[in-house]
């Protein structure tokens, strides 16, 4: 947010500081806004779906050994930050999983933007956001793809409580995001009427005049975000 006008800024970067980098050069330019809600992609930031411990432990040890599988399964690098939707005792739970490397660059890049008397308000995972926008459409949804130019995030589940989440890397295209989630769909006996893809298309060809609405409000990045495959 720049005084009273929303600007909308995409650069291709390699890497988490990379992008902080590119950010701080974006900011002098702008005219140094000082609140920044931090959106992260599903490469930096993911869900995992945990299955319950079998087995006489501790609250401790469940929790170390639930930790444990979910960076295991979100394939980042530990230490991580974990979130849990539920405790370490229901039968399975999900798990949102950040690299503790990227939270402290998060961190440094801002300690230097204070001197512009700027603060980072919140720090979230955009598919996430998605997930919010996509349910309060349609609360009957049983599958959100959400792909975001690398990482496509698929999500299945019903009445609020996910069967699974995974996230697939190297997903280059739309046209892979959409195959890729459509066989999710066919693995998770799941129709494509109760699912939907979502993809953020940062080509200016995806802005164009005339284009259906996705009717989602003030979802982050709006205007970049587009419908994948036939069926969504």
């Amino acid at each position: 947010m720049v005084g009273s006008q929303r600007t909308l800024w995409h650069q291709d970067v390699t890497g988490c500081e990379a992008g902080l980098a590119a950010l701080a050069r974006r900011w002098v330019d702008a005219g140094a806004p000082t609140r920044i809600k931090v959106w992260l992609g599903a490469s930096l930031c993911r869900p995992v779906r945990v299955s319950r411990v079998a087995g006489s432990l501790s609250r401790r040890e469940r929790r170390h050994l639930v930790e444990s599988s979910a960076i295991a399964g979100s394939g980042l690098t530990a230490p991580c930050r974990l979130w849990l939707d539920q405790g370490v005792d229901a039968e399975a739970v999900t798990a949102i999983v950040v690299e503790e490397a990227v939270l402290a660059a998060i961190g440094t890049a801002f300690s230097a933007f204070s001197a512009f008397g700027a603060r980072a308000v919140s720090i979230r995972p955009w598919w996430a956001r998605a997930l919010d926008a996509a349910l309060a459409t349609n609360p009957a949804l049983n599958a959100l793809g959400i792909w975001e130019g690398g990482a496509l995030t698929v999500l299945t589940g019903s009445d609020d409580t996910f069967a699974s989440a995974r996230t697939q890397l190297r997903v280059g295209t739309a046209d892979l995001a959409a195959a890729a989630f459509s066989r999710a769909l066919v693995s998770a006996m799941i129709a494509p009427d109760d699912a939907l893809a979502l993809g953020l298309d940062w080509r200016a060809s995806s802005r164009v005049e005339g284009r259906e609405p996705l009717g989602f409000g003030d979802l982050p990045f709006l205007p970049w975000a587009v419908r994948l495959g036939e069926h969504s």
